[in-house]
């Protein structure tokens, strides 16, 4: 019997019941009918879409009252009515030539900027030239919203400039899965077209399984994830699913990651060492138990006589190779001088050249291979590894990296003193 027959078997006595009653509901609701599922990640028809909805003279017909709603989330409250002199467009030129992804300009009212971040990656100073495209129109209520599949804040940007505009409000990071999905049940909520009220629906839903990347329910992927810790044979048929759902992919990694961490802490003393990460939804062991494989996130520890905000890390990158280095994204706020300091060390105890330096991390490299061991957790070869016996020679691997990392920076901070 392979892999894949024997985990079909194994699924299949626990799911059947499950299966029965779901399709007694698809045949009268279809819950699993939505068009929408085709597209995708796609960021350009995302954006269409959304500017039909918000525009007041859209085909929903619905006039103003849908971006009324959405200004609603971004404390601009106006009546439906003021909203219809909204004139809303896409790829806005401004003064350094960036197109901006969506504009809303409400004359006399409000100005407000949309850069819509599904795949796409993050251009530099992109977020801080938006702003100051939009200040120059001189308008007294404005926002530059930065929309992502789960709201996670821009890095591509200065920590004192990025801290101001959020302080003031006039940056707004949000989410596809919470506040897009919920701004969208809600203008189905007060539609008065029928099919346009369905549509609405069938996008919140697409909307909210946008964050973990992919369609499979995660009961089932969590189910998957059980079966291949208890028996390392499901493994491949487990990596074939995995292909396609990003949510099994995450989960099937997340082992690794808690391993890790229990590793170091047994390692570094508490009284000593801080696990984990301040920045909103850089949390990597979280994100990966919730089936959010497509992430900006990492594993990160600190030594609490280390200057504010600095810290050792991994980190996976979306669309790139998973990095090692030091983190440090609030050094403008904390020690410019310390920051600049090690920078100058360059770390030189640790082998190879760093990637280069950001502002936020100031020294990284990509992760170096153990062996045949593939060390981009998106790849199935490191999976495979996980659960064929090699898991504690890759947590061996990391927690050597950390301890390299740790003592480098150590030595950099106190030979810059």
């Amino acid at each position: 019997m392979d892999g894949t027959t024997s985990l079909l078997n194994a699924l299949s006595g626990q799911l059947e019941v499950v299966h029965r009653y779901e399709r007694l509901l698809d045949q009268s609701l279809a819950r699993q009918f939505n068009p929408l599922k085709y597209l995708g990640r796609n960021e350009n028809a995302a954006t269409e879409i959304l500017r039909d909805l918000l525009d007041p003279n859209g085909s929903h017909g619905q006039q103003g009252s849908f971006l009324a709603l959405y200004l609603q989330l971004l404390g601009i409250r106006l009546p439906p009515e003021r909203a219809r002199d909204a004139r809303v467009r896409t790829q806005t030129t401004t003064q350094h030539g960036r197109l901006l992804d969506l504009t809303i300009d409400i004359p006399g009212a409000a100005y407000v900027g949309i850069e819509n971040k599904i795949d796409a990656f993050e251009q530099e100073s992109q977020i801080p030239d938006y702003a100051d495209f939009i200040i120059s129109k001189r308008v007294t209520v404005w926002h530059i919203v930065f929309l992502t599949p789960s709201g996670y804040l821009p890095e591509k940007i200065e920590s004192d400039r990025r801290k101001s505009l959020l302080d003031s409000g006039n940056l707004v990071c949000h989410s596809y899965c919470e506040n897009i999905s919920e701004w969208l049940r809600g203008c189905a909520g007060i539609c008065s077209a029928e099919r346009v009220r369905l549509f609405l629906n069938d996008m919140a839903n697409w909307a909210k399984n946008l964050e973990r990347g992919g369609e499979m329910d995660l009961g089932k992927a969590n189910l998957i994830t059980e079966l291949v810790s208890k028996d390392p044979a499901h493994v491949d048929a487990a990596l074939a699913i995995m292909d396609n759902e990003k949510s099994l992919r995450a989960l099937l990694i997340a082992p690794l990651m808690e391993a890790i961490i229990r590793k170091l802490e047994s390692e570094f003393p508490p009284g000593d060492w801080k696990f984990g990460c301040e920045e909103p939804n850089r949390d990597l062991l979280a994100n990966l138990r919730r089936g959010d494989a497509d992430t900006n996130a990492g594993l990160f520890m600190n030594c609490l006589s280390w200057p504010a905000g600095c810290s050792v890390g991994i980190a996976l990158q979306n669309k790139e190779d998973p990095i090692y280095g030091v983190f440090w994204p609030k050094w403008k706020q904390t020690d410019r001088a310390g920051h600049a300091k090690l920078i100058s060390a360059k770390l030189t105890s640790l082998q190879g050249r760093p990637r280069g330096s950001d502002g936020i991390w100031p020294w990284s490299r990509p992760i170096p291979c153990l062996g045949g061991i593939s060390q981009n957790p998106r790849h199935s070869q490191m999976i495979r590894a996980i659960y064929d016996g090699h898991r504690d020679e890759l947590v061996s691997h990391y927690v050597g990296l950390f301890k390299a990392l740790a003592d480098s920076v150590s030595t950099a901070l106190a030979s810059t003193e």
